[in-house]
């Protein structure tokens, strides 16, 4: 089983003209309310895939819950393992700007009582696999990965958004996967200098020894694995970007299914970059993931180079 631990929020969109200035307010015709969270998120990328897919995580006992876990659950991802809180479920706040790049903030909210505690041991088996993001408490997470590793687990950590990354829970990440700003936050938490991409991921995978991802959003991706073998992998091709909210998301929730149904890392990454490059054609996150066959036709438009 591929278990998902991580936030689960509603989405509220907005597109005004401008991004207000300091005491500026700002009038926008409307707004959009997507289900989303980057555990959420993932976990449906992941479920889309194909994968058996369990997300753990913390939502309020309000409407807003009820609507986004009754989407995901109707897409195949299981929910036994969400717990709920007296806070309410968490919010995102997304500014998208013209051209489809957008400004973020989160409201964690239930968010913040999730625990590792929630993943029971029984399903700790080396035949699971963990997938994690940054939106959940980092003490958290950093217990689950210490179980997880002990239990021959392998975990992807996703360290989005960037947290100070301890180098002992690095060296028990299966694969880590950031954004160049996120790569540039956890080499500096961890005392490595912030160079070019290509310099600090090397960085991190030595240091770690594990694998390490950098997405470059329409640049791609660059992967080095713990013998400081590198390849690149080139994000497809998008005639008018829409909404890159959920991109990031659907790139880790797809490697995560790739890399759980046995595909190997190339060819994984191949397969996240066109997800994470379709999800920037369509407005939200969880409404723009692509499915298998999407993902299937556009596999040749994508190049792998050493």
């Amino acid at each position: 089983m591929l278990v998902v631990f991580g936030s689960i929020n509603m989405d509220m969109v907005v597109e005004p003209e401008h991004l207000p200035q300091t005491g500026e307010t700002v009038l926008c015709p409307d707004y959009d309310l997507f289900p989303g969270g980057k555990g959420a998120n993932q976990a449906l990328a992941a479920a889309r895939i194909g994968a058996r897919v369990a997300l753990v995580g913390c939502v309020g006992g309000d409407h807003y819950s009820q609507q986004i876990l009754a989407t995901i659950r109707r897409q195949g991802v299981m929910t036994s393992g969400v717990a709920e809180s007296d806070r309410p479920t968490g919010c995102a706040m997304v500014m998208r700007e013209k051209g489809g790049k957008n400004r973020i903030i989160v409201a964690g909210g239930a968010n913040n009582d999730a625990t590792a505690d929630q993943v029971p041991d029984e399903i700790l088996r080396n035949d699971s696999m963990i997938l994690t993001q940054g939106e959940v408490p980092p003490e958290e997470i950093f217990k689950l990965i210490r179980r997880a590793h002990e239990r021959g687990v392998k975990v992807i950590l996703n360290a989005a958004p960037a947290f100070n990354l301890p180098e002992e829970i690095l060296s028990k990440v299966w694969i880590l996967v950031v954004n160049e700003i996120e790569m540039g936050q956890v080499s500096a938490g961890l005392g490595l200098p912030v160079t070019t991409p290509a310099e600090m991921v090397r960085a991190l995978a030595a240091k770690g020894k594990t694998t390490c991802i950098v997405t470059l959003a329409e640049k791609g991706s660059i992967v080095v694995t713990p013998d400081g073998k590198s390849f690149s992998v080139s994000a497809l091709a998008i005639e008018e970007v829409v909404d890159t909210t959920g991109a990031g998301d659907a790139y880790c929730g797809t490697l995560s299914a790739c890399l759980y149904g046995g595909m190997n890392l190339e060819e994984s990454v191949r397969w996240a970059a066109v997800a994470g490059s379709l999800a920037c054609t369509q407005e939200g996150t969880i409404n723009a993931f692509a499915f298998k066959d999407d993902i299937q036709e556009n596999l040749d438009k994508v190049t792998v180079s050493r």
